[in-house]
């Protein structure tokens, strides 16, 4: 559920439905490496476990991500949830990232609710031809070359 409390100060933020439990299903419109991530929220209730999964197909559901292998779950601290806190990820592990999965298991206080004010990634592109913007160089379309 997405919530924000309007005016010019707005605080846009995310928070869970029923339960502490959380998934953000993330398309790249490119792939990209992602070097480092930024996940901040109040200290009572932000995300404490956190599992992530790259390049899944589709969203996957609760069960899925409990029991599911993650690529690198994070145990973020009062330090990492802090307005500015980054949190590294191990680099060589999303180095062509299409898709990334977060999943939320549990709140630093054990509180009914997750609440995520800031959801931030630090990374890069990575260099791939765009075959829409693919210019042909010279010759007719089924010309041979020879």
């Amino acid at each position: 559920m997405l919530n924000s409390s309007g005016g010019n100060n707005s605080k846009t933020y995310l928070l869970s439905d029923t339960d502490e439990q959380l998934i953000i299903y993330i398309t790249f419109s490119q792939f990209v490496r992602i070097q480092s991530i930024q996940i901040n929220g109040p200290k009572e209730n932000a995300p404490k476990t956190v599992k992530l999964f790259i390049n899944q197909i589709s969203t996957p559901d609760f069960d899925s991500c409990e029991i599911g292998e993650a690529v690198q779950t994070l145990e973020l601290t009062e330090d990492d949830i802090k307005d500015g806190g980054i949190t590294q990820l191990n680099f060589v592990k999303f180095q062509n990232v299409n898709t990334l999965t977060i999943f939320v298991k549990d709140n630093q206080s054990s509180t009914d609710q997750t609440r995520i004010d800031k959801l931030k990634f630090y990374g890069y592109p990575v260099n791939t031809v765009n075959m829409k913007e693919f210019q042909r160089v010279s010759g007719k379309k089924g010309e041979a070359h020879g």
